[in-house]
């Protein structure tokens, strides 16, 4: 803390990837522990590879099967869910999104298909809906 401001008691946050839980310790005797349940749970040392095999492969699949797919990155302000889906530097650092771009395309060029894609991507904050692929657009549909 800066002098003069008191410290804000955060809570403690543990991450349980075998079980796919998180741990969120109480910081006063009036609350208790809160453990939440995912389908998938990640410590902050996880590879943007392992994000992708465990989240996005699966539902890439599917996908070339014929159906829809949707990734969905939850979570308070700068927790790193854009990071996972769309950081973009040296391939190894790649998020989901792109990985999966790549993957799609190179299917494709294997198959020689011609399929087309639709791609969207919003965030929602304080009830407010932004495209983030086109800020300027701002009568965005949910």
């Amino acid at each position: 803390t800066l002098a003069g401001q008191e410290a804000i008691s955060q809570p403690k946050i543990s991450a349980v990837p075998v079980e796919r839980a998180v741990l969120i310790k109480a910081t006063s005797k009036q609350e208790r522990d809160r453990r939440l349940q995912f389908d998938e749970c990640f410590v902050p040392h996880s590879t943007q590879a392992s994000v992708y095999e465990a989240i996005a492969q699966s539902h890439l699949s599917e996908f070339n099967k014929g159906q829809n797919a949707c990734i969905v990155a939850f979570g308070p302000k700068a927790c790193g869910k854009s990071y996972s889906l769309f950081n973009i530097g040296e391939f190894a650092g790649f998020g989901c999104a792109p990985r999966v771009a790549a993957e799609l395309l190179e299917q494709e060029q294997i198959v020689g298909g011609s399929r087309s894609f639709q791609v969207s991507s919003v965030a929602i904050c304080k009830g407010k809906v932004v495209d983030l692929l086109r800020p300027e657009n701002t009568s965005v549909r949910v």
